[in-house]
């Protein structure tokens, strides 16, 4: 090449060349690749490969060598090979496939090509690059598959499936990865383990959905997979395959041995097994446990480039730290979610968490429009939880009786670690709305649970079912202890839940300043946390106690933006009765510790107005009469208002107190306006 070759170009300002050529744009270095002849650039590509290789760079001198050959090239394929291995040791899971595609390029046809271009599709998704691995997967031919080949291509179309939420991969996951299974069995033992693990978390995605059988089924199927070698992958198997078919007091000790085994896992071991840590430790009520795996699954997956497993743990932590009452955290993995999407070429996430949506304050009617749509693409666990959000969305609002029937049926139709979480929102919809017979059978699996599991969560969650069904010499004593298990917990949700329904007992035995400091505690933890239905119901209940209360706003949320002109901090105006009406219907819902049945309430109004009535004009009548004594006994100079009250008043400066008036007297007495006959200053 002549010393002066670069002129021209420099001379236009197209290029410099110091130690190394450089372009004024990527585009203008495009233009002149591609716009050499074919041949050209190959030659171009044989001398940089003889460079590259003088060098000591053998990873770029065969991605010359690649680009210098035309045609079918089996010895360049093999160091191409070599090239995507070393890449992927480094952590390059976007170079290992494509060095692996253009060496099925190269490629004879046959098992090799074949089997190259799956392995270029798997490191694809790894790497988020979903289509990519498509496109690898569409140009495989089947026949020339050997059965371990093809059963790599099922569990990677099942994997992009959920990736990518396309609704006949979603519901046919669990079957394609079953038949995986049975492909490996005898030939691959630890794919088989793999593919099975792989189909448990695919039948909880699917839920109801599924296209394969029985849950016991794949109970069985896991037990017998268990066996086929050992290792942590059979551990795991043992585990979950105790908690679908074995009683819970049996399946605890073998699923806390599997967690045991988590927890001692390297980063590599845990990002295959990390997703069966959230059914094991759900299932055994260890939510710290849960968050440590998961945490630590998200900083390995961030480490080794594995963005379809950091997806996946990030959208899980966000359904996670709602179970935990946390909705500003859950938002925050969220956002996290979007921006690693975003970053891989998709505009947000694969399926939108409505759950999340409930619990800040989202209508319920759009809560419930894009779980049904969730529920069309093949997500039913997501609608599961979708629906479990509004349940308790309603039990925040007081809405016992629609909570109760939304969660009736999920309960029934029962699933794993997801009833569990499901049982102590029944509990209170079930007591609330009078269903306690139901509400006691789930109060006794929670006590069930918590015998077994020991954790402090699901001691805490025991303890305050109890408190709902105890009578009230005995309820105390098991809000007092659920607040303490909470207090060692980590989950600030149902802590705030806990002193909300003491709170609220404290305020119907009559000890409303005890009641304040309960409902200030959870009033302070639901604003934290991002709650505004529970916190709007903690406020109530404050408010009902006589303490005034402001309104707070919380800046995270679906919906949390300053209306034009206004303050971050919108100003309350209340109506001079609101309180008064507030108080009313909170009488109302708790009179009896039940909410009324329809149309019991107008009956009841309508009969205390009118005894308020009669009791209104005999308590005035006899006002009138006293009034008229006093004045003649006080004479002329005391008609004035102001005067006669000063006149009447005792030497200890207080008004005197009509104790021998009934109470509902002295009620109806304020409605009709005479308020200060019967105050006591």
């Amino acid at each position: 090449m002549p010393a002066d070759a670069s002129g021209a170009a420099e001379s236009a300002g197209l290029a410099t060349s110091r130690d190394r050529v450089q372009f004024r744009h990527p585009l203008v270095r495009a233009a002149v690749y591609n716009a050499m002849p074919a041949t050209e650039r190959r030659r171009v590509h044989e001398a940089l490969e003889s460079v590259a290789g003088a060098r000591g760079r053998p990873d770029l001198a065969v991605w010359h060598a690649a680009e210098a050959t035309l045609g079918i090239d089996d010895e360049v394929a093999d160091r191409l090979e070599l090239a995507a291995d070393a890449a992927g040791g480094r952590g390059g899971t976007v170079s290992r496939a494509r060095l692996l595609a253009r060496a099925a390029d190269l490629s004879s046809h046959g098992p090799q090509r074949e089997a190259r271009l799956v392995a270029a599709a798997e490191a694809a998704a790894v790497a988020g690059a979903a289509r990519f691995a498509a496109e690898m997967l569409d140009r495989i031919d089947p026949a020339a598959l050997d059965p371990v080949a093809e059963g790599r291509v099922l569990m990677l179309r099942a994997m992009l499936a959920l990736f990518v939420a396309d609704p006949e991969g979603v519901r046919g996951g669990t079957e394609q990865l079953l038949r995986a299974a049975g492909l490996f069995h005898g030939r691959a033992p630890e794919l088989e383990q793999r593919a099975l693990l792989g189909a448990f978390n695919a039948e909880l995605t699917s839920e109801s959905t599924v296209r394969s059988g029985s849950l016991q089924a794949l109970g069985r199927r896991l037990a017998t997979g268990a066996g086929v070698t050992d290792g942590r992958r059979s551990l795991a198997l043992r585990a979950l395959g105790a908690h679908i078919l074995r009683p819970y007091p049996e399946a605890a000790p073998i699923m806390r041995a599997a967690v045991a085994m988590l927890q001692d896992s390297n980063d590599a071991q845990l990002l295959e097994l990390g997703s069966e840590a959230v059914a094991l430790t759900m299932a055994l009520w260890d939510e710290q446990t849960c968050v440590e795996l998961l945490e630590r699954t998200v900083r390995a997956a961030t480490e080794a480039g594995n963005l379809r497993v950091l997806d996946t743990t990030l959208w899980v932590l966000g359904l996670l730290e709602l179970v935990r009452g946390d909705p500003a955290a859950s938002g925050r993995y969220v956002e996290q979610v979007r921006e690693l999407r975003r970053a891989i070429g998709y505009d947000a996430e694969q399926v939108v968490n409505a759950s999340y949506l409930a619990w800040s304050g989202a209508p319920p009617e759009l809560v419930e429009q894009i779980a049904e749509a969730t529920l069309l693409t093949g997500f039913a666990g997501v609608w599961t939880i979708a629906m479990t959000g509004l349940s308790i969305r309603e039990i925040a609002d007081g809405h016992y009786r629609d909570a109760y029937e939304r969660l009736r049926p999920m309960v029934e139709r029962e699933f794993l670690q997801v009833t569990y979480q499901q049982l102590p929102d029944l509990v209170e919809a079930g007591v609330r709305s009078g269903n306690v017979r139901a509400a006691r059978a789930a109060a006794d699996r929670l006590a069930e649970f918590a015998t077994a599991s020991g954790t402090p969560w699901i001691r805490g969650i025991s303890a305050r079912a109890e408190a709902l069904l105890a009578e009230p010499e005995q309820a105390e004593a098991r809000y007092v202890e659920a607040i303490e298990h909470f207090g060692r917990a980590t989950a600030p949700g149902e802590l705030a839940r806990a002193h909300l329904l003491y709170g609220e007992w404290l305020r119907r035995m009559k000890r409303r300043r005890e009641a304040r400091d309960e409902l200030r505690s959870a009033l302070a933890i639901f604003e934290r946390v991002g709650a505004p239905a529970f916190a709007a119901r903690a406020r109530r209940e404050l408010e009902a106690t006589g303490e005034h209360v402001l309104a707070h706003e919380t800046g995270d949320g679906p919906d949390r933006l300053t209306p034009p002109g206004g303050c971050g901090r919108a100003a309350r105006v209340r109506r001079p009765d609101e309180r008064r009406d507030r108080r009313r219907a909170l009488h109302q819902r708790e009179h009896g510790r039940l909410p009324p049945a329809e149309g019991v309430p107008e009956a009841r109004h309508h009969l205390a107005e009118a005894v308020d009535r009669t009791d209104a004009r005999s308590l005035s009548s006899r006002l009138r009469a006293s009034r008229g004594s006093a004045q003649a006994r006080r004479g002329p100079a005391s008609r004035h208002p102001r005067i006669a009250s000063r006149a009447t008043r005792p030497a200890s400066g207080r008004r005197p107190c009509p104790t021998s008036l009934p109470m509902t007297a002295r009620r109806s007495s304020t409605r009709t306006g005479v308020r200060a006959a019967h105050r006591c200053s």
